[in-house]
């Protein structure tokens, strides 16, 4: 951890934070840059037809310009799971607010590092193709609180699940 300028955007669609630099993800051992994390309310990404009250997505880069987003599923539980800073999520498009925290990406990641792996597309206009999606397996419990603070400002702003159409899913092994 690290005490940095911590940035959360109101874009109009969703609320962004940017990434710091120093954070990656390695896919098929190639890697990518964390730029930045958002949210969607409910989930875009379903798993045995269960659809989840929130969506959180790391976007990454690489250096040649793959794009690789790391999806987790949220939940709300009642008792328990993980707190949000007590700081003012930017309700209004173009609002962004700065303060001064300390994050780890990972705080955002299930305990179980397992994973659903396919070639997609973005879920926001152009819906542009070739991106790598990495679906946690294991959801992120979250107080409903939490949940209810994003859902006051942004709504439903998911994309609706999609058919797989011939796109094939693989699954990690722990």
């Amino acid at each position: 951890y690290r005490q940095e300028q911590i940035k959360s955007l109101n874009n109009g669609h969703t609320i962004q934070h940017e990434g710091e630099p120093g954070s990656f993800v390695y896919v098929n051992g190639h890697r990518f840059a964390l730029e930045q994390f958002h949210v969607h309310t409910p989930s875009e990404h379903t798993v045995d037809g269960k659809q989840f009250a929130m969506e959180l997505h790391f976007v990454h880069k690489s250096e040649t310009g793959q794009v690789a987003v790391v999806a987790v599923l949220v939940e709300a539980v009642a008792d328990g799971g993980l707190e949000m800073p007590p700081y003012t999520l930017p309700n209004i498009e173009g609002e962004m607010i700065s303060y001064s925290g300390r994050r780890n990406p990972s705080d955002f990641l299930p305990k179980s590092r397992e994973y659903f792996y396919y070639e997609g597309s973005f879920t926001t206009p152009p819906c542009t193709e070739g991106i790598k999606w990495v679906v946690m397996k294991q959801s992120l419990q979250v107080s409903p609180e939490i949940i209810a603070r994003f859902q006051a400002i942004l709504h439903s702003n998911n994309r609706p699940v999609q058919a797989l159409n011939d796109r094939s899913i693989k699954q990690s092994q722990e």
